[in-house]
């Protein structure tokens, strides 16, 4: 069997936070910032496919993709408390209205949440271009074997 990878912009201080806090230990909450009924947020991928985090143009780590779940601020916090990125729930809800294009998200908003475990940083970030990526790409879906170019750090 083929293992599946999805590659996804990654909010860069999400990511800096996650891994300068030793929250690359159990389950983190990859959230966005889009309704859960968007369907444009729905992935379309297996549990243990590998979740790529794009972060200025290049792959920069990657995880185990475990579930989605749609969640809340208040149940975010409540389930994954520092694994959402933020030291308090207060700067998660100012992360979640800097980033968002929908300006009417507050504390009943169900919000996507892709749940991972495995997180790793990479010891040096691959451009996608090197591997054949446009790196305006938000998300893309693979079912190739890409560990090669991945220099075998997922």
């Amino acid at each position: 069997m083929t293992q599946s990878y999805v590659l996804y912009h990654t909010n860069p201080n999400w990511f800096n936070y996650i891994f300068s806090n030793n929250m690359n230990v159990g389950l983190i909450n990859f959230w966005t910032n889009r309704n859960a009924n968007n369907p444009r947020s729905k992935l379309n991928i297996e549990t243990e496919s590998v979740f790529l985090f794009k972060v200025y143009g290049e792959v920069a780590g990657c995880g185990r993709y475990i579930r989605e779940e749609d969640l809340t601020i208040p149940e975010m916090w409540d389930k994954y408390k520092r694994g959402n990125g933020a030291d308090t729930v207060s700067q998660l809800e100012k992360m979640l209205h800097t980033t968002s294009i929908n300006s009417s998200i507050n504390n009943n908003t169900r919000l996507r949440c892709y749940i991972l475990d495995q997180a790793v940083r990479f010891k040096s970030t691959i451009p996608l271009k090197s591997i054949g990526i446009s790196p305006y790409v938000v998300v893309q879906y693979f079912d190739v074997n890409l560990s090669t170019k991945l220099q075998g750090q997922c």
